[in-house]
């Protein structure tokens, strides 16, 4: 199966920091059938650069301007640029381990049905907040996503990456362009309702450098909740519970604030609510900070972010939606 050609699409904008670390790790794959499509947004850093000086060493690499900047728009003009029997995701600040292509290709070609495979992925913080932040990505209490915890093979409704047969493109188009945010999960979610399998594999493995700063994850989960909402406009069956535990507590949570000063139960049972969110978020952190005081004290803080970040980033959506503002599609 090593004949088959491999299109790997890169989208970056700004990445100078990781890039380089990307690109060694896919040009040091022990699958020797590639094409590596980087497309930049219009990156104002040494991005270009130091993909040009790749070029210079291995011809596989192509860079490939992307005047809509949004990562959608750069897979699509990936996967119109591409070669490839098989097309694959790689993210500019993600690190493949060793064998994860050629794990995509054999899965892809010899498992029926399976049309999108991707694998776990760990998320690395480049300081001490960051490493808290991090750790937090690892944990079913902060962000119930299977591509960051499971430990085992299974089928999902979407994950982080990914790659496909080209056939697949033929049957149910590219990438959304009007999904800027959550444009994998709506590509998955077509693939699913044309009865196709999303498989996530522990054989295929990826380091992923996450946001460090709490201001910067609360813009980021802001941003997926609202992608979310959107999504739900579209597609109301896509719904799943675990996409609104977080908006029903930040709903509590200002619900209980207002209706307190009028009623007394209402106080008690709002006060409830925060202390049992709170040992639950303590609980959690002494888990994974395992005598780590600097984990420990940053976790919570970091699950607060993601939870009330992503619950009010979709309310607000909500709220956009029934407006109906220009900029919401």
């Amino acid at each position: 199966m090593d004949n088959l050609l491999v299109s790997v699409l890169m989208p970056v904008l700004n990445e100078e920091r990781f890039v380089a670390q990307a690109l060694d790790s896919i040009l040091a794959q022990n699958y020797p059938n590639l094409e590596i499509l980087v497309i930049d947004g219009g990156s104002k850093d040494r991005t270009c650069e130091i993909v040009r000086s790749y070029q210079q060493d291995d011809s596989r690499i192509r860079l490939i301007h992307n005047p809509g900047k949004w990562q959608v728009r750069a897979l699509n003009i990936g996967l119109n640029e591409a070669r490839g029997h098989i097309i694959m995701r790689v993210d500019g600040h993600a690190i493949l381990e060793e064998g994860y292509i050629e794990h995509a290709v054999r899965h892809l070609m010899l498992e029926n049905g399976v049309d999108n495979v991707g694998g776990v992925h760990q998320a690395v913080g480049l300081t001490p907040m960051g490493k808290a932040i991090a750790v937090a990505h690892g944990s079913p209490f902060a962000v119930p996503s299977l591509y960051r915890t499971s430990s085992r093979d299974t089928y999902v409704d979407s994950l982080f990456m990914g790659a496909w047969r080209r056939d697949l493109f033929e049957r149910i188009g590219g990438w959304n362009e009007k999904f800027t945010v959550t444009e994998d999960y709506e590509h998955n979610y077509r693939i699913r309702q044309k009865g196709g399998k999303i498989l996530l594999t522990t054989d295929m493995r990826s380091v992923y450098y996450c946001r460090n700063t709490l201001p910067q994850v609360w813009q980021q989960y802001s941003r997926y909740a609202r992608g979310r909402v959107m999504m739900l406009r579209h597609y109301p069956k896509s719904l799943r519970i675990r996409q609104v535990v977080a908006p029903a507590f930040v709903a509590a949570l200002l619900c209980g604030v207002v209706l307190s000063v009028f009623i007394e139960w209402v106080r008690y049972l709002w006060g409830s609510m925060v202390g049992l969110y709170l040992i639950a978020a303590l609980v959690e952190a002494l888990r994974l900070s395992r005598g780590d005081w600097g984990l420990l004290w940053r976790l919570p803080l970091v699950f607060a972010t993601l939870h009330i970040s992503w619950g009010v980033g979709f309310w607000r959506a909500v709220g956009e939606s029934l407006l109906g503002e220009k900029n919401f599609s």
